[in-house]
C-alpha cells in the first residue's frame, strides 16, 4: 500500500526492520538498531561497536586487516587502498605498505567494514 502512496522503498524497508527486531526482542531495541543505522549509513558516522584488534607495535596494514579477517586476502587489501576505498582516522591511504600501531586508530573499509587496531 505505502509503495501505491509514493513513499520511498527505503523508508519501508526501515520500518519493516524496525518491527522485525522489536517483535524479536524489545522496542528500545529496535530504537538503538534504527538509530545506529542511521548513524552509519545516513549520517555517514561510525559504529558505536567497532572490533577492535590487537598488535605488538608498528605493521604493514595490509597485514593487519587479513589477519584480522576483515579482509579475506592481502590482494583485496590492496585493491581497495588502490581504489582509495581504505581510510585510517578519516585519512584515505594511498600506500600499500602503509604501517599502522597499536594506538586506537580506526580503520575503515568500505562504506560498511571498521576495525580499532590498539
Amino acid at each position: 500500500k505505502d509503495l501505491e502512496l509514493g513513499v520511498n522503498p527505503r523508508d519501508i524497508k526501515a520500518k519493516l526492520a524496525f518491527e522485525i527486531v522489536k517483535e524479536m526482542h524489545s522496542e528500545i531495541a529496535a530504537g538503538k538498531a534504527a538509530e545506529e543505522f542511521d548513524k552509519v549509513f545516513k549520517e555517514k558516522g561510525k559504529p558505536t561497536d567497532i572490533p577492535e584488534f590487537k598488535i605488538e607495535g608498528k605493521r604493514k596494514l595490509v597485514d593487519v586487516l587479513v589477519e584480522a579477517k576483515i579482509v579475506s586476502s592481502k590482494t583485496e587489501v590492496r585493491r581497495l587502498i588502490e581504489q582509495g576505498g581504505v581510510k585510517v582516522d578519516d585519512t584515505v591511504i594511498k600506500d600499500i605498505d602503509y604501517e599502522i600501531e597499536p594506538n586506537g586508530q580506526i580503520v575503515q573499509i568500505g562504506k560498511r567494514r571498521f576495525l580499532k587496531v590498539i
